[in-house]
């Protein structure tokens, strides 16, 4: 019962992240808040090896982008993140 429940919510914090980089972030904060979701998300879908990796990079890029203001191209990042994490964007 407790897997179910761990489940549930994993697939409820995928469909959130997938929910904020549906739009580019408006701001430093929002688009931060996508990388502690994303971030979230992806630790809990419990992927391994080259698309951990993969994801660990373009997370860093993400979170350099936030940074620097450039909310189109974290937006694109983000969606690859998606991608690569198999999360759904909604």
């Amino acid at each position: 019962m407790f897997r179910t429940f761990l489940i549930s919510s994993g697939f409820g914090l995928v469909s959130l992240g997938a929910a904020f980089a549906a739009e580019p972030p408006t701001s430093t904060d929002t688009c931060l808040s996508l990388v502690g979701t994303l971030a979230e998300a992806v630790e809990n879908a419990g992927l391994e090896g080259d698309a951990r990796t993969k994801i660990d990079d373009l997370m860093i890029q993400l979170k350099t982008q936030c940074d620097d203001g450039n909310f189109e191209q974290a937006a694109s990042i983000a969606g690859e993140i998606e991608q690569t994490a198999g999360i759904t964007r909604q």
